[in-house]
């Protein structure tokens, strides 16, 4: 409905949400898709290993679609992230936070130095 009434976006819930969805019905709903808007998804409070294999069931777009990684992302793990999955873009807003809503400019520096390393080795 969103695609046809001309979204720009559309949006998966993978978090705890009466909207969840599993990383299969997402994929399901988007292979029906005549029209394909960006696609985003919605990470809250989600454990590292579920976060990761919802980003493994995104695999396949990598190839055809500019994907963004969010969700778990910090310095210490982006740089692989982004050396294995190629994305088009990353995400952060907690992982380098001091405290919610204040973000650490050491850690911003590191998150923005270990993305740029790992396109730099790519």
């Amino acid at each position: 409905m969103a695609v046809e009434a001309g979204a720009d976006l559309i949006g998966f819930h993978f978090c705890d949400s009466d909207r969840r969805v599993s990383p299969e019905q997402a994929r399901s709903i988007i292979e029906e898709l005549l029209v394909r808007p960006k696609i985003v998804g919605v990470f809250i409070d989600e454990a590292p290993d579920e976060v990761r294999q919802i980003w493994e069931a995104a695999r396949r777009l990598l190839g055809s679609r500019k994907v963004f990684i969010a969700g778990g992302l910090q310095p210490g793990n982006v740089g692989k992230v982004v050396s294995e999955f190629r994305p088009y873009g990353v995400d952060v807003s907690s992982g380098v936070e001091a405290r919610p809503r204040v973000k650490d400019p050491d850690k911003v520096r590191a998150f923005v130095r270990a993305v740029r390393l790992a396109e730099a080795a790519s």
